[in-house]
């Protein structure tokens, strides 16, 4: 039989047929439907993908909307159920805020005598605290640093207690030893000194975590101790920072 040449949906001459003409058909529904299937119509839109930049970024846009809409929201009903838009209550402590200023402007001097001590005593628990903070929190942050304490049970714990110390706030720890030591300014310096602790231990953790990597590994390669490393590689690198967040704090 000799070769038909057909014409497919494209214009192009089709292969020869040397069967017969039901396999011909079916060669033409064939790009019949090649050529249907390019030209998708309303049922077969493409549903956004992040390949579509356009339509993505719509999507995101949204639900940023709509995140920004309910933080918004939480935080009305917060506001409201601590009663901040009770217009009230702040019109009826405006006369005690007068009163206060009043008593305040201009400040009495008479008695400077009397506030020396307490002066003094507050300097010296701050300073105190400080200072005892400082000392307890390196060797903690040391230890909640992965790259000097790789080990998982010493850094989960030493950062498990920074953690706890930051949570518990300064009043309570104030009470605490109070009940512990009596009255005076040393319940107070614990009381800072632990508390700091747990704020001074992070930021010094996160600044030795944060270290070039290169002179540890060059001082461990050289055979250097643990100690060695850390007084060598490690806090000459971080000790501008570490000063940084003392006297922050």
């Amino acid at each position: 039989m000799p070769a038909l040449r057909q014409t497919s949906a494209t214009g192009r001459p089709s292969a020869p047929c040397f069967s017969t003409n039901a396999f011909c058909a079916s060669v033409n529904l064939d790009a019949f439907t090649v050529l249907r299937s390019s030209q998708p119509g309303k049922s077969q839109q493409k549903t956004p993908t992040k390949s579509d930049p356009v339509s993505w970024s719509r999507i995101r846009l949204r639900r940023g909307a709509l995140a920004v809409l309910a933080l918004l929201a939480l935080c009305a009903a917060a506001l409201a159920l601590t009663g901040f838009f009770d217009a009230q209550r702040f019109a009826d402590g405006l006369p005690a805020l007068a009163q206060l200023a009043d008593e305040m402007v201009p400040p009495d001097f008479s008695r400077w005598r009397a506030w020396v001590r307490p002066l003094l005593d507050t300097l010296a628990m701050s300073v105190a605290g400080t200072a005892l903070a400082v000392v307890l929190s390196l060797p903690i942050a040391l230890l909640a640093a992965p790259n000097v304490s790789p080990h998982p049970l010493r850094l989960g714990v030493a950062r498990t207690l920074l953690s706890f110390l930051r949570s518990v706030p300064e009043i309570i720890m104030g009470i605490i030893f109070v009940a512990a030591v009596g009255f005076g300014a040393l319940p107070g310096v614990l009381a800072l000194a632990l508390h700091s602790v747990g704020m001074v231990g992070k930021f010094h953790a996160e600044a030795i975590e944060h270290a070039d990597p290169r002179p540890i590994e060059a001082a461990r390669a050289a055979g250097a101790s643990p100690a060695q490393v850390v007084t060598h590689a490690v806090l000459p690198q971080v000790l501008p920072q570490l000063a940084d967040v003392t006297i922050y704090r």
